[in-house]
């Protein structure tokens, strides 16, 4: 093999070497940015959230979709603990609710 041909060799796997490595750095760089850009979303519409969820807005969306408002009973009901058990004192507020008093 003649100088040029291992110059050759040599600049192809350089080449095959540098293509290989700037595919890895472009995901490592695509991850990096996309977990960034999830943070910040989530610090935003953290803070947004609030300000753009308001009762009404709520009640129109859920009369315009009935599923949202089944899903959303559902997750309720899914995440809520269910205590059998009554306090006597709550069991007397009740009872004194039917009697008219208060």
């Amino acid at each position: 093999m003649g100088r040029l041909d291992l110059i050759a060799v040599s600049l192809t796997v350089l080449g095959v070497t540098l293509a290989l490595m700037a595919f890895g750095s472009f995901f490592v760089v695509r991850s990096a940015a996309m977990y960034a850009a999830q943070e910040e979303a989530r610090d935003r519409i953290t803070n947004i959230l609030p300000d753009l969820i308001s009762p009404q807005v709520l009640a129109k969306a859920l009369e315009k979709n009935p599923h949202l408002l089944q899903s959303a009973v559902r997750s309720a009901m899914h995440n809520m603990v269910f205590d059998p058990t009554i306090s006597e004192q709550d069991a007397l507020d009740i009872a004194e609710s039917f009697n008219g008093e208060e």
